[in-house]
C-alpha cells in the first residue's frame, strides 16, 4: 500500500503552526492597524472639536466689538442722527451741546441693549469694557443732573457750561474708535487659516 500522500505528522504541524503564527501576525497587524486608526481619529476629532470652539469664541469677540462700534455712533462728536454732543461756532469758538434725548437713550437703553441682550458684555475685552465705563461714568453726572427737570424735553439741547467735558468726552471716543479698531483686526488675523 503506498502512503506517500499521506504527510508525516512533523510536516502537518509544520503547516499548522506556520498558519497559526501567519493567522496570528495577520490579526495582531489588523488589531495594531486599527487601534492606531482609533488613536488618530480619536485626536484628529478632538483638534477639530478644540478648533471649532476657539473660532466660535474668536467669532463672538468680533461680534461683541461691532455691537460696541454702533454703540459709538452716540459717543461721536458731531451732527449725526445719535451723536449725543453737538457743536455750533459762536465768535470764532466752539460751544457744546449735549442731546438730552440721545444722552438718555444711550444711557438707559443702548448700553443695556448692547451689554445684555447683545451678550456683548461677555466677549468684551477689559479694555473696552473699561473704557465704555469710564465715558458712561463722566455721562451720568451729566444726566442726573437733568433727569428730573421738567423743563428738559428729549429733543432739548442743553448747553455744556464746561467745554472740557466735551473736550474729556471727544478724546475718550478717540481712544474707544481706535481701540476697537486695532482689537478687531487682531481678532480677524486669528480667525485666518494659518
Amino acid at each position: 500500500m503506498d502512503l506517500s500522500w499521506f504527510s508525516s505528522p512533523s510536516d502537518s504541524w509544520a503547516t499548522i503552526s506556520s498558519s497559526l503564527i501567519t493567522g496570528v501576525a495577520t490579526f495582531l497587524s489588523v488589531a495594531i492597524a486599527a487601534y492606531l486608526t482609533y488613536i488618530y481619529t480619536r485626536d484628529h476629532s478632538h483638534a477639530v472639536h478644540n478648533t471649532s470652539i476657539r473660532v466660535d469664541r474668536l467669532k463672538r469677540n468680533v461680534e461683541a466689538l461691532e455691537h460696541m462700534w454702533e454703540a459709538l455712533s452716540y459717543t461721536s462728536i458731531g451732527e449725526g442722527e445719535n451723536a449725543m454732543i453737538r457743536w455750533r461756532k459762536r465768535k470764532g469758538t466752539k460751544v457744546y451741546f449735549m442731546h438730552f434725548g440721545n444722552l438718555k437713550a444711550f444711557l438707559t437703553q443702548e448700553m443695556s441693549e448692547v451689554f445684555y441682550k447683545k451678550h456683548a458684555g461677555l466677549y468684551l475685552s477689559n479694555n473696552i469694557r473699561d473704557q465704555f465705563f469710564a465715558y458712561r461714568r463722566v455721562l451720568m453726572g451729566f444726566y442726573l443732573r437733568y433727569e428730573k427737570d421738567e423743563n428738559v424735553a428729549d429733543d432739548s439741547l442743553i448747553g455744556m457750561e464746561n467745554p472740557e467735558l466735551a473736550e474729556e468726552l471727544s478724546s475718550m471716543y478717540d481712544g474707544l474708535n481706535n481701540d476697537l479698531k486695532v482689537e478687531l483686526n487682531k481678532l480677524y488675523g486669528e480667525l485666518l487659516i494659518k
